[in-house]
């Protein structure tokens, strides 16, 4: 009676559950949860999470994001012009050739390629390489401060273009465009008639004061190729002096001209090595 005057008069709730009291976890349950807490393992409604920005587990809240997406893609232009597009292609351009004369280099020191087949490739990524740097003297930046920037690990082609200009078959005279088969097939007398020419404009250019590296150095590069070709001459004396040249205008910037100390010393040059390409050809 006095549990019944306790509990009032529903007596369903004296005899447990589910007529009478419920038992505490029960009742925790069906408690709604306050804010920023849930019941242990109890997840907020679908609604509650799409209506906030607040993800609730436990006792403790966190920003979430609602979506992943917070607007339309946007385009990210490496360029915005058509000038900055062809300064990327021609920088692009200049870490293939690079690399590829790196590659080239190290194949034919292995004997993976063949001499013919080596130089012949390797004087088109020599001319392509100073065909670009001359069509875009202001914008390309140095070669060496471009191989450095770029982290490009390439002694080998950094030697043959930037250092020598000359593919290793006509620098250290072996092999290049004089194989066995084509030896047979090239006329001696034309080849001296074009490393005479070559000669005299070399010369004529000095004495017309083209001292200009983009000048000389086209003129030097065929002079020294058509002397490789005339292979019955053997070594003429002063050819170690023209290949020097080469490597130091190499080295030089197109726009660079040679002082008056070099340009009287290359002059002297050619000479001497013209006149000795003279004694060879009356030993013939």
């Amino acid at each position: 009676q006095q549990q019944m005057q306790h509990t009032g008069s529903n007596p369903s709730l004296m005899h447990g559950h589910p007529g009478g009291p419920k038992p505490q976890s029960d009742m925790y349950a069906s408690m709604p949860p306050q804010a920023g807490k849930l019941a242990p393992g109890q997840m907020p409604p679908q609604g509650q999470l799409q209506q906030s920005n607040t993800q609730v587990y436990g006792s403790w809240a966190g920003p979430v994001p609602t979506s992943y997406e917070s607007g339309p893609k946007k385009e990210i232009k490496l360029c915005e012009t058509n000038k900055e597009k062809l300064m990327y292609q021609t920088l692009a351009d200049v870490f293939a050739i690079l690399k590829a004369a790196d590659h080239l280099e190290r194949a034919w020191r292995k004997s993976s390629v063949s001499d013919e087949n080596y130089t012949k490739e390797m004087w088109k990524l020599i001319n392509q390489f100073k065909s670009i740097r001359d069509a875009n003297k202001e914008t390309l930046p140095d070669p060496l401060r471009f191989i450095e920037e770029y982290k490009m690990d390439i002694p080998s082609g950094m030697h043959r273009l930037l250092v020598v200009g000359l593919p290793a078959t006509v620098e250290h005279g072996e092999g290049g465009t004089n194989t066995a088969a084509s030896k047979e097939k090239e006329k001696t007398g034309r080849n001296i008639a074009q490393a005479t020419a070559s000669f005299i404009t070399a010369m004529d250019a000095v004495k017309l004061n083209m001292v200009a590296v983009d000048q000389l150095l086209p003129l030097l590069t065929d002079l020294v190729e058509n002397l490789h070709k005339v292979d019955r001459l053997g070594d003429v004396e002063g050819k170690d002096r023209l290949k020097t040249w080469l490597s130091k205008l190499n080295s030089m910037r197109a726009v660079d001209t040679l002082n008056s100390a070099d340009v009287r010393q290359l002059s002297l040059d050619l000479e001497n090595c013209y006149a000795s390409f003279h004694r060879k050809l009356d030993e013939l």
